[in-house]
């Protein structure tokens, strides 16, 4: 009933002024159809009180009509008008939902419940029989981690700073070994943006390209004082971007080339061993950490 009576689903065949409806105001179902080399041509429609079936053709020697000679042409017109005569004065009925139809928002590639990974702009709303109710998610839209650099899947060397979170969609016919049926649906998906996620892994931020780092003073475990130089030694396969100096954790200056080194009062060190850490990044946002522990001399006040 709500596939036949939706005029406006059909208004692009047909147009909006169709002989398969009865106006604004009163729900009918129809459907015209004709017969190959238009021998036969049909218009059946109903309302929940009447239905009425017109058929069009050569009775008398089942000869073909004049092309153009569609169901929707030639039979529609003389239904639409049995109808409306019919009807005039009967009060207007609507076609009653069945308690088990169920409206669901679904995901409208897959036909499936929506995941966390399914645009909004993919939402759709749509009626379904209580056996067909869907209970499976969207399989159809995956959403992965790329290295913006490569292209490729990011992966645990990645910077943050170049991973970008993206949706792709990838979607089959049911007959994925026939080529007229596979096709035409890649086609469409290639046209509307469909891609399957990359396979291959960054290979740029990778364990070979990462940078190295010493700190060259002060030594492991010495005690400083008063003004004193923390310099470290950054290497690597690609150019070395910055060093960052971080007391307990906490920034405390950084330098952007050689001799990648900053000065800090001894004063400012709370008692006891203090840890000192050094991190360099190169051209390629990958970076290397290293750490001392540093005392400070007898005297100093927090």
């Amino acid at each position: 009933n709500n596939v036949l009576s939706d005029n406006a689903a059909r208004t692009k065949i047909f147009g909006s002024r169709s002989a398969l409806t009865l106006g604004p105001d009163r729900p009918v179902a129809a459907k015209s159809g004709t017969t190959q080399n238009n021998r036969d041509a049909w218009t059946i429609g109903y309302t929940p009180s009447i239905a009425t079936a017109v058929w069009v053709g050569n009775n008398l020697d089942n000869k073909t009509m004049v092309p153009g000679s569609d169901g929707s042409y030639v039979a529609a017109p003389i239904w639409n008008s049995f109808m409306k005569q019919y009807l005039t004065g009967k009060p207007v009925e609507k076609f009653e939902v069945p308690s088990t139809i169920k409206t669901v928002t679904v995901d409208k590639l897959s036909g499936k419940l929506p995941s966390t990974q399914t645009p909004q702009d993919d939402l759709v709303t749509d009626i379904f029989a209580p056996w067909q109710v869907p209970t499976t998610n969207d399989d159809v839209h995956v959403t992965v981690n790329i290295d913006t650099t490569s292209g490729r899947l990011a992966t645990a060397l990645t910077p943050a700073s170049s991973i970008s979170p993206k949706t792709y969609f990838s979607i089959h016919s049911e007959e994925l070994t026939l080529p007229n049926w596979e096709g035409p649906v890649q086609a469409w998906a290639a046209a509307n943006g469909g891609t399957r996620p990359p396979t291959e892994t960054d290979n740029v931020h990778t364990e070979a390209n990462l940078p190295t780092v010493q700190i060259t003073s002060p030594s492991n475990g010495s005690t400083v004082s008063g003004s004193f130089t923390i310099s470290a030694n950054p290497e690597g396969p690609s150019p070395i971007t910055t060093v960052e100096f971080f007391l307990n954790n906490v920034s405390i200056g950084s330098s952007s080339q050689a001799p990648w080194s900053i000065t800090y009062q001894a004063s400012q060190l709370a008692s006891g061993s203090q840890t000192i850490k050094a991190v360099a990044t190169n051209s390629l946002g990958l970076t290397a950490v290293a750490q001392i522990s540093v005392s400070g001399s007898s005297g100093n006040t927090t």
